[in-house]
């Protein structure tokens, strides 16, 4: 069986040459500013998510406080707390009545024939 040997040139251009001190140097400069801009768009995206959920938890807060101050008033009243707003028409607007149906299809006056507007005729 034949071997085959690969030999793999490192950084530095030769096979397994470590890189020059100028190399490591500047390769550790772009690792500390790559590390640094990821922690500070980290820290970033958490205080903008953060801020958000303390907003939403404040308004959430105080649309509960609201309902449970208008429920309150409401039962001190002797009233059923209702979760309608100030100005909407309620069950108080409602007609009651009753209606017969004269005819099932509707003639069409304009046509001589009298037939429905469907085309058909009854």
């Amino acid at each position: 069986m034949q071997q085959v040997r690969i030999q793999i040139q490192g950084p530095g251009g030769g096979p397994g040459k470590p890189p020059g001190l100028l190399a490591r140097i500047l390769l550790s400069i772009v690792a500390v500013i790559v590390l640094a801009s990821a922690a500070f768009l980290g820290a970033v995206f958490f205080l903008a998510a953060l801020g958000f959920f303390v907003i939403a938890t404040i308004v959430v807060s105080i649309r509960l406080w609201w309902l449970r101050r208008q429920m309150e008033a409401a039962m001190r009243r002797g009233e059923q707390p209702t979760a309608r707003r100030p100005g909407e028409r309620g069950s108080e607007d409602v007609i009651e009545g009753e209606y017969r149906v004269m005819s099932e299809g509707r003639r069409d006056p304009q046509r001589p024939d009298g037939q429905r507007p469907d085309g058909e005729n009854g």
